[in-house]
C-alpha cells in the first residue's frame, strides 16, 4: 500500500477540522459539504476528491481518533485500566485534554454508537489478549466479563470526558479500583 502524501495528509485535516468547526457553529444535520469546504478554504472538486461526502469525513475523523486510542492503549496494562487507576485515567486525560473540545464532538459526535462500539473493540481486543495469559477461563466467559468491565469504564470516561474532566481523577480512580475489587456491593450500607 502507498503511503499518504503530506499535501494529501494536510488537506484530509484541514477539511476534517473545518467539518469539526461547523459543528460548533451549526446544529449536526444542518452542516453541508459546501459548509465544510468552504471553511477549509479548498475548492469543492479537492473535496470530492478526497471525500464523497460528510460521512466519509466522519470515517476519516473516526479512523483517526481510534488509532490514536490504539496508540494510547499500547502503553497500558490489563490491571491498570480494569482497576480504573490513576495511570490510565491521566493517560486518557493528556491525550485528550489538549483537544478536549475536539475530542468530546468526535467521540460522541451525533451519539455515534458505533463508533463507540469499535472503541470499545479495540480496548477489549488489546485486553483480552493479556486477560488470557492470566486464565483458563473459555471464551464465552471473557466475553461477558470485557463486555461488562469496558463497557462500564467506557460510560464512565465518556461522562468525564463529556464534563470536561471535572471529576478528579483520584476520585473515579478510587471509585472503580473499589468496584473492581468488591463490586457495587462495597456501595451498599
Amino acid at each position: 500500500m502507498r503511503a499518504v502524501d503530506k499535501r494529501t495528509k494536510r488537506t484530509k485535516n484541514k477539511i476534517a477540522v473545518s467539518y469539526i468547526e461547523m459543528l460548533r457553529i451549526k446544529p449536526y444535520l444542518s452542516v453541508t459539504d459546501k459548509d465544510v469546504y468552504t471553511a477549509a478554504g479548498v475548492h469543492k472538486t479537492t473535496f470530492y476528491h478526497h471525500f464523497t461526502n460528510l460521512n466519509a469525513v466522519e470515517d476519516f475523523i473516526e479512523e483517526t481518533v481510534l488509532t490514536v486510542f490504539e496508540k494510547m492503549l499500547s502503553n497500558v496494562s490489563l490491571d491498570d485500566f480494569l482497576e480504573g487507576r490513576k495511570s490510565f485515567l491521566s493517560l486518557v486525560k493528556s491525550t485528550i485534554q489538549p483537544n478536549k473540545e475536539f475530542y468530546s464532538k468526535v467521540l460522541f459526535l451525533n451519539q455515534n454508537v458505533s463508533f463507540i462500539d469499535r472503541i470499545n473493540k479495540a480496548i477489549e481486543a488489546k485486553l483480552k489478549e493479556e486477560f488470557k495469559k492470566h486464565t483458563d477461563i473459555d471464551g464465552e466467559q471473557i466475553d461477558v466479563i470485557f463486555a461488562y468491565a469496558v463497557g462500564g469504564r467506557i460510560a464512565v470516561y465518556r461522562k468525564w470526558i463529556l464534563g470536561c474532566f471535572a471529576i478528579s481523577e483520584n476520585a473515579i480512580s478510587s471509585v472503580l479500583e473499589k468496584m473492581s475489587s468488591f463490586g457495587i456491593e462495597s456501595f451498599i450500607y
